[in-house]
Order: C-alpha cells, then sequence, then structure tokens
C-alpha cells in the first residue's frame, strides 16, 4: 500500500490559484519514504496578479526563483504518475489544493486528474472530537510531535502532514488500512474536476 501525502504552494489569492509549489512524500504502509520532492513551478502570471502578502509573508523562496522554473504543464505527467501510484492521497484541508490542480488542468487544457483523497484536518477532529480546524503544525503539536522544515513550504508541510497522520495511527493502535476506512468520512473524491466530500458536490 502506498500512501501519497501532498501539498502546494500558490502564487494568487482569492478563488482563482495559481500554483507555484507541489510538494509531496510518497511512503508505504510501514511510512518508509519512498520517495519526496518539491516542484517548484513557474505559476506564468503578470506582475499585478501575484498576491505580494503571499509573496512577502508566507512563500519561503523568491518570486525569481518561481519564475526561473518550469510551468505547471511541464510537472503535469510526475504529478499524474504520483497520483496514480498511490492507493491513498492525503492533504490537509486538501479541497482548496484540489481546485487548484482543477483550474490548472482547465487553464492548460490537460486531462482531469481522477482521484480519491482523504482530509487530515477532518480526520484531527474525530480524532480529538473537537470541530476546530487545526493548522498542520498545530496538529502536530497538539500530539506531541515537533514539526520539521519551513511552514508553507510544500514539502515540509507534507511531510509534517505525513508525520501527523502517522501519529494517529500509532495512538489508535490500528493498521494503515483499517485506519482510513474508519475515517471515511474525511475522504472525498475529485471527478471530471467534481469534488464529492459526504455525498456533495464541492
Amino acid at each position: 500500500m502506498k500512501l501519497l501525502f501532498f501539498d502546494l504552494e500558490n502564487a494568487t489569492g482569492g478563488k482563482s490559484k495559481k500554483i507555484c509549489e507541489f510538494g509531496y512524500v510518497l511512503v508505504d504502509d510501514h511510512f518508509s519514504i519512498l520517495e519526496k520532492g518539491n516542484m517548484i513551478i513557474n505559476p506564468n502570471i503578470l506582475r499585478n496578479e501575484w498576491d505580494w502578502y503571499v509573496v512577502r509573508k508566507v512563500l519561503t523562496k523568491k518570486k525569481a526563483e518561481y519564475e526561473a522554473s518550469q510551468t505547471f504543464d511541464f510537472y503535469y505527467q510526475k504529478i499524474k504518475e504520483l497520483i496514480n501510484s498511490a492507493d491513498c492521497v492525503i492533504g490537509h484541508s486538501v479541497k482548496g489544493d484540489v481546485i487548484a490542480l482543477n483550474e490548472e488542468c482547465k487553464r492548460y487544457e490537460l486531462s482531469n486528474l481522477n482521484f480519491e483523497f482523504y482530509d487530515e484536518c477532518d480526520i484531527f477532529q474525530v480524532f480529538m472530537k473537537s470541530k476546530q480546524k487545526r493548522s498542520v503544525n498545530n496538529i502536530l503539536y497538539d500530539l506531541g510531535v515537533q514539526p520539521e522544515g519551513k511552514e508553507h513550504d510544500a514539502e515540509s508541510d507534507a511531510y509534517n502532514t505525513m508525520l501527523g497522520i502517522r501519529t494517529m495511527i500509532e495512538k489508535t493502535g490500528k493498521n494503515t488500512k483499517d485506519f482510513f476506512k474508519n475515517n471515511s468520512k474525511a475522504k472525498g473524491e475529485n471527478k471530471d474536476s467534481i469534488i464529492y466530500c459526504e455525498n456533495q458536490k464541492a
């Protein structure tokens, strides 16, 4: 069983998302790392389209580094292969990231990425019996785990999402397959650019 944890960073705010990082960690069901990385992506936008708060306060890399990189369509096949190779895809507040992937596929006239996914944030709410939304790092603090890397670096956030899920599985004493089976309410599906969560369209 392979698990793909991924996280995105976007260069733009609001409803229209232009991706500038795709970070990921691919592990087996014992959480041994098979592959990890961060695709640095040129969002291919005009200067006035950048969210300057995000540039100055959120992103961990310089605007010039993103603009010197390849655009989303260059990385599309790699992203598709990662998603298709996984038995389970997990992110944190992942629906927004799935929407961003759909928008980029549409912008570059690429085939839809159809896959099922789980949301760490929803899983953690059930785990803690709480309705409070927690960030990737705060979930780890609540679990007594020290986050690694820089917050808002997509690879670090994907890795820390993996640490959160791994820790919750360890604390429940369940195996990986049963853990996700018992968290079906945190499951969604992206099909032909429509997101379904608990039988509702997003």
